[in-house]
């Protein structure tokens, strides 16, 4: 990278008020050449349930809607990056997102005896059914 667009990217940084001194900081180091990549701290399913205060079939259901990124090593093993679930956590979802899971919630809806109903208007039948 040459100076110049080191120099644009230090200015840009510097003005955007949305940067905080973290994000700040790395990208200097960026530009300075000094990147330091970190590890991710990898949670179990367990901790993930804990500190969101939900419970298992909630957590497969963030996993499926794409709001909780789940990394599987095999099978029956998987782990959570803390950082995405700790903003998920702090931050919650945007409108759209939240649009999304009532979307969801209503279009797929399995009673205690398994059945599901699928789609719209079953309100009515839902009630019923419980």
């Amino acid at each position: 990278m040459n100076i110049a667009t080191k120099n644009a990217i230090r200015a840009l940084i510097q003005s955007d008020p949305s940067v905080n001194d973290i994000e700040r900081k790395a990208a200097n180091d960026l530009c300075n050449g000094n990147l330091v990549l970190r590890k991710k701290r990898l949670i179990l399913r367990k901790e993930v349930l804990e500190i969101l205060g939900i419970s298992i079939p909630t957590l497969r259901k963030y996993i499926r809607m794409g709001l909780v990124k789940e990394i599987k090593f095999s099978k029956r093993k998987s782990r959570f990056d803390y950082d995405e679930i700790i903003r998920f956590a702090d931050n919650g979802v945007n409108t759209d997102s939240q649009r999304t899971i009532n979307e969801t919630v209503n279009s797929d809806f399995a009673t205690p005896r398994g059945d599901v109903l699928q789609g719209g208007d079953n309100n009515h039948n839902k009630e019923q059914l419980l």
